[in-house]
């Protein structure tokens, strides 16, 4: 999933919430953030199905910004 983030300097962290926020999607070996902002799964289970927001945080303050929700959906 592609993350359009604001302009931006310095650098931000990218964060992604699932259903409501602050429902943090965690990392793992199947799921990453691209250093780009972009929410990447390796394989699709029906589990990942749900509703994605992208979250932008600044990383010298406590600023932030949250994107709106979009639908994954997946089929078994």
């Amino acid at each position: 999933m592609y993350c359009d983030p604001p302009s931006y300097y310095p650098s931000v962290n990218f964060l992604w919430a699932r259903n409501y926020f602050p429902n943090l999607v965690e990392e793992d070996r199947r799921v990453f953030v691209s250093y780009d902002g972009g929410l990447y799964f390796s394989a699709l289970e029906t589990i990942d199905r749900g509703n994605y927001s992208c979250n932008v945080m600044s990383k010298v303050s406590d600023a932030g910004r949250n994107g709106p929700f979009f639908p994954l959906l997946v089929y078994p």
